[in-house]
């Protein structure tokens, strides 16, 4: 399931930021990737656990960005080592 979730994530970024012609700022893309994980990945955890947490959104804000910044580039420089 941890996977579909992630793929879902990723998926809805990929969609709300390919049609991106202009740049936005950096909170206003932020929030529009937040909304897009959030608004994509409802109907896959309601349809999975039947319910959906009212803490993921908090945990998406922070976890969006930890993993994006720090660590899936330490783990590619790790690996590389």
């Amino acid at each position: 399931m941890g996977f579909w979730l992630s793929f879902g994530a990723v998926a809805a970024i990929l969609l709300v930021s390919s049609g991106a012609i202009a740049r936005e700022g950096l909170l206003r893309g932020y929030a529009r990737a937040q909304w897009a994980v959030t608004a994509g990945l409802v109907p896959v955890l309601v349809g999975s656990f039947g319910t959906v947490s009212l803490v993921s959104v908090a945990v998406n804000l922070l976890a969006i960005p930890l993993y994006t910044l720090l660590i899936v580039p330490a783990v590619l420089v790790a690996r590389r080592c």
